[in-house]
């Protein structure tokens, strides 16, 4: 059988002298020196592909990102000819299953874009360069993204116990059903 603990009082009248109290002696945090952080390799500005990545980042925002190799972008801009210097680069959406598609102009030296698409859709993008008279030469093309619904979903995964019984709410009528834990 474990032996009570005794504490003693905050109370208590432990004197060093008749008629005085001994203080407190203050408490002592005891610090111990976070670890210094390993050197790391720093990270590559670049990684020398041709790609664009496609994100959702909610059902309503999608967010891409990209790389292309200057060799690459002057091969894009070849294909315009004399209009190369007056190109705009260009974020194409697609929404797959309709013919209907926009552009987001992108600001030079950019390599990331966020942007509101509407939910529940399959979307992809394209990157490239979009000449004066309308021509536009893609250099890259996303993954496909769907983006998920504006609601909670309807499906119930029957491996989870329901939040009511876990929180001491009514049970509900398949918990009865379920083997217990």
């Amino acid at each position: 059988m474990p032996h009570p603990i005794r504490r003693r009082s905050s109370r208590s009248k432990a004197t060093s002298k008749p008629g005085k109290r001994r203080s407190a002696s203050p408490k002592k945090e005891l610090r111990i020196p976070a670890p210094e952080p390993a050197a790391a390799a720093p990270l590559p500005s670049s990684y020398g592909q041709d790609l664009i990545v496609l994100q959702a980042r909610d059902p309503r925002w999608l967010c891409a990102y990209w790389e292309l190799t200057p060799a690459h972008v002057a091969s894009g801009r070849a294909k315009l000819g004399s209009e190369e210097s007056k190109a705009a680069w260009i974020l194409r959406v697609y929404q797959e299953g309709s013919p209907r598609r926009f552009d987001i102009d992108l600001s030079p030296g950019a390599n990331d874009w966020t942007f509101q698409v509407k939910p529940d859709r399959t979307w992809i993008v394209e990157i490239g360069l979009r000449a004066l008279d309308g021509r536009f030469v893609p250099l890259a093309r996303s993954n496909r993204v769907r983006t998920p619904p504006d609601r909670p979903s309807d499906r119930i995964d029957p491996d989870w116990e329901p939040i009511d019984s876990l929180s001491g709410g009514w049970p509900s009528p398949s918990s009865a059903e379920r083997p217990a834990r």
